[in-house]
């Protein structure tokens, strides 16, 4: 079943916030960076472990698994939410 519009509307308010974590240098940030580039792109940025989680504070899991839910319930790639331009930022701050 479709997500209702307040559950996918909090989905992307947590993928807005990822988004702009993922560009810090913390290793949580790194850890928020390795799922969106995974989601982008998984066989070029394998890196995303599920038990990362483990690693992030509450709010920021919560952001993760509310964005997983997005994933699963769009059947879109984040370059298809018109996301590119922030998921290339995350991508330079990745190998830097």
């Amino acid at each position: 079943m479709r997500n209702t519009v307040p559950d996918e509307q909090k989905a992307y308010e947590a993928l807005s916030k990822l988004l702009e974590q993922a560009g810090q240098n913390t290793k949580q940030a790194r850890c928020v960076a390795n799922l969106l580039l995974a989601w982008y792109d998984a066989t070029i940025f394998d890196s995303w472990d599920p038990v990362d989680i483990w690693s992030v504070d509450d709010t920021t899991g919560s952001d993760m698994i509310a964005v997983l839910h997005l994933i699963k319930e769009s059947h879109t790639y984040i370059d298809e939410l018109e996301r590119v331009i922030k998921l290339a930022i995350v991508c330079v701050s990745f190998f830097d």
